[in-house]
């Protein structure tokens, strides 16, 4: 059954060139619509009520993303949140996932990624991450912890097969 409706987004970025390109970019598919616009956590936290959206797009530079993602779940438990972020430590990421975002991109992925992600986020999945914050999270053990190599070093002797005797 297709979606009469357009999907009702709530972006929030501090930067208002991010939050501009956004809005712009969601706009031009056609089957979006921007609910509310916000360029500080206070202000989405204001307009998220009134706004009616049907998912969350936060960026990064609007603060603490953890204690707004709890804010978020606490207000609209079940309107999804999508993160995009700039950061990289697995710790801090797996941390997003379990403070409430339902889907992280990084800020360096193309646009049309997090449009994938956003509608993979709508359809009800959990725990979406684009291809690049994936392979932050891969980088990681069972902890959550950067397997970090590069302490590492490697030192090469020939191999000489007639110096081994049985």
């Amino acid at each position: 059954m297709m979606r009469i409706e357009k999907i009702r987004l709530v972006i929030a970025d501090g930067q208002p060139a991010v939050l501009t390109g956004l809005q712009a970019w969601f706009e031009g598919r056609g089957r979006y619509c921007i609910a509310a616009s916000a360029k500080s956590a206070g202000q989405l936290l204001a307009q998220i009520d009134d706004a009616r959206g049907d998912l969350i797009i936060i960026g990064d530079a609007l603060g603490d993303t953890h204690e707004l993602l709890r804010a978020l779940r606490e207000r609209h438990p079940h309107m999804p949140v999508v993160v995009l972020t700039s950061e990289s430590d697995p710790r801090t990421l797996l941390a997003m996932q379990h403070a409430g975002a339902r889907g992280i991109a990084s800020t360096r992925d193309e646009l049309r990624e997090l449009g994938r992600m956003c509608d993979r986020v709508l359809s009800g999945a959990e725990g979406v991450v684009s291809r690049r914050i994936a392979g932050f999270l891969q980088a990681t053990d069972e902890r959550g912890v950067r397997q970090d190599y590069a302490h590492v070093r490697m030192r090469v002797r020939p191999f000489n097969a007639a110096t081994i005797s049985c």
